[in-house]
């Protein structure tokens, strides 16, 4: 790709607040059940406009919460699975495919700032008031997003739950990161939330409506569920991304094994009639065209275009090793078809994008 990147992603500043604390294990007796592309109606695009394409040449609460579902969490959990050189989850082991080593933790962390740089430095979207006594972080991977809102909502009692214990020790006062599986029953009817957010989900999610219908349970009146999320199929708007492309064939053969064992990895464009149907209003769905690479001659759509790139520079290997190594691929075979594709995201006359959703509604008064 031509010219620097000029940015390095960096992990947040929350990390910074000293008080280490133990991490606690959720458990409980829920089940999940099965699940199963174009452009959903009525969403309010970002960007209607095309992209012009640029000529080249922890101090935490960690108590007694659930207490008859929530024990101290156990060795087990930390003894990460490895396999083909990464490592992967314990708790609940193969429940999600995508390593939880250090190369994912960075991604993770360029992630973030990549939909930072999507919403403009926005957190969130939903007009959640800044005094909200408790919110939760569905999936929070390494817990960024999580103390990021903790220091922009240093009231607010802040729960944070993953598959994987990779979370900062040294966090904001109010927030609690827990072990825990969010298709699991939440066991929050009692205690309901202001605020349910949850970030990249694509493939982790096997049964999206129930997912939501948990969070509207889970949710006070007129409380707020937002989810930021991808639709991962790749296209190109001007027909430069074809079919014999290894960065085309990549995203078709992943994507197809995870939607084969029940993942639904275009969620985004559905969240918005999820949300209806679980009994939510004043519903706002947002779509964004994000860019895979530089190639766009805006400097918003190049900036987020490279920190795109960058995430997706270390996500290619990881995915094809947690994806289709189940498939009888050799570790060669991923690593060969995941260098192909990186070749393609380089190449500046391959004008690839992805969209990105950001739906948020508010649970009736009644």
């Amino acid at each position: 790709m031509g010219g620097d990147l000029g940015m390095e992603a960096t992990r947040s500043p929350s990390a910074e607040k000293k008080s280490p604390s133990p991490v606690q294990v959720a458990g409980s007796d829920g089940g999940t059940e099965s699940l199963g592309f174009g452009h959903d109606e009525g969403y309010a695009d970002s960007s209607v406009e095309s992209i012009e394409v640029e000529v080249w040449d922890h101090d935490s609460s960690y108590g007694d919460e659930l207490q008859s579902m929530t024990t101290s969490l156990s060795s087990t959990a930390y003894h990460f699975v490895e396999e083909h050189g990464r490592t992967y989850h314990s708790y609940r082991q193969g429940r999600y495919k995508l390593p939880n080593d250090e190369i994912e933790a960075d991604r993770l962390d360029i992630h973030h700032a990549l939909v930072l740089a999507i919403m403009h430095g926005e957190l969130n979207l939903a007009p959640i008031a800044g005094d909200i006594e408790s919110a939760i972080d569905l999936g929070t991977g390494t817990g960024i997003w999580a103390m990021d809102f903790a220091d922009a909502h240093p009231n607010t009692d802040l729960k944070a739950n993953d598959l994987t214990p990779v979370q900062q020790h040294m966090v904001p006062p109010k927030l609690e990161f827990i072990v825990d599986d969010i298709e699991d029953e939440w066991l929050y009817e009692h205690t309901p939330f202001d605020y349910v957010h949850g970030r990249f989900l694509a493939g982790a999610i096997l049964n999206w409506p129930r997912l939501i219908q948990q969070a509207y349970t889970c949710t006070k009146p007129l409380g707020w569920v937002e989810f930021q999320e991808w639709d991962t199929r790749i296209y190109s708007a001007d027909g430069t991304l074809h079919p014999s492309h290894s960065l085309q064939t990549f995203h078709n053969i992943t994507s197809d094994a995870h939607e084969k064992r029940g993942f639904d990895m275009s969620p985004g464009k559905k969240l918005q009639g999820w949300l209806r149907d679980a009994g939510f209003i004043n519903i706002v769905a947002k779509r964004y065209v994000v860019p895979l690479g530089m190639w766009a001659k805006d400097k918003h759509y190049k900036t987020i275009g490279a920190y795109n790139f960058l995430q997706m520079k270390q996500a290619f290997e990881g995915i094809a090793l947690g994806t289709l190594t189940q498939d009888g691929w050799t570790v060669e075979e991923c690593q060969i078809l995941a260098a192909k594709t990186l070749t393609d995201a380089k190449d500046p006359k391959i004008h690839s994008q992805y969209d990105f959703y950001v739906v948020y509604g508010q649970k009736p008064a009644g």
